[in-house]
């Protein structure tokens, strides 16, 4: 698999994309230079099989570069929080049924769906 490392710049009239020793792509949208990449790749490196290349993008985003990594950042954090959340949640949902509390209960005191409880009991189930 070969390794191919992307430089996207982002002008006034779309993306300025360079990659490997000397490719360069335009594009009013990365979707657009990206499809340029591909066969620039195919045309200049016939045995090269673009779709099985890893990438590996540095965007350069002026002035809103900062606030677009904390809103990954932010992302990153609520799907680990998320992860957390559920595996807390499903460890009440099991602790409540085993006192057995009704599922209807269980889901109005955990604020949660009826079927997420459903859900959860059928796979501890069958753990």
């Amino acid at each position: 698999m070969s390794e191919i490392a992307v430089d996207a710049t982002r002008r006034h009239d779309g993306w300025e994309i360079r990659f490997g020793q000397d490719g360069v792509a335009r594009g009013a949208t990365l979707a657009e230079a990206g499809r340029q990449i591909f066969d620039y790749i195919k045309a200049s490196q016939p045995g090269l099989d673009p779709g099985a290349s890893n990438f590996h993008f540095t965007l350069e985003l002026g002035r809103v570069g900062a606030t677009v990594a904390a809103a990954k950042t932010a992302t990153d954090k609520a799907d680990d929080a998320k992860l957390v959340a559920d595996a807390r949640i499903a460890s009440a949902v099991v602790a409540m049924n085993r006192e057995r509390y009704a599922r209807a209960d269980i889901a109005m005191i955990l604020e949660i769906d009826r079927t997420r409880v459903d859900e959860v009991l059928r796979s501890s189930d069958s753990h």
